[in-house]
């Protein structure tokens, strides 16, 4: 979704993108304002800033531990498959004897 193209309801936006409930009912405002007539005035756009404006805050003792914690296990079991190089083939070796057997045949045929 666009600025300028549809409205948008405070509804669609998480419960968690606001600390307070003052500052979804200020967000709700700005975006009445906005819905009105569908342009974002620089002025609206000025409203938002306080919000997005959150390095100022402390964080709270149960993020301390948590964000890095979560972080650390994201990394560790997301699976990564796309950077291994698997051919896909189940049993490599004998689709390397079909397609050349006379480099692949078994130490017995020297014999």
């Amino acid at each position: 979704m666009e600025a300028d193209e549809e409205a948008i309801s405070v509804d669609d936006i998480p419960a968690l993108a606001f600390d307070t409930p003052e500052e979804k009912q200020r967000v709700a405002m700005i975006l009445e304002q906005y819905n009105n007539d569908l342009t974002l005035t620089p002025e609206e756009d000025a409203a938002f800033c306080p919000t997005g404006a959150r390095t100022h805050r402390a964080p709270s003792l149960a993020d301390i531990p948590l964000v890095p914690a979560a972080r650390a296990v994201t990394i560790w079991f997301t699976p990564r498959i796309e950077l291994l190089p698997v051919s896909g083939t189940r049993f490599p070796l004998a689709q390397m004897r079909e397609d050349d057997p006379v480099d692949q045949r078994s130490y017995r045929s020297f014999f």
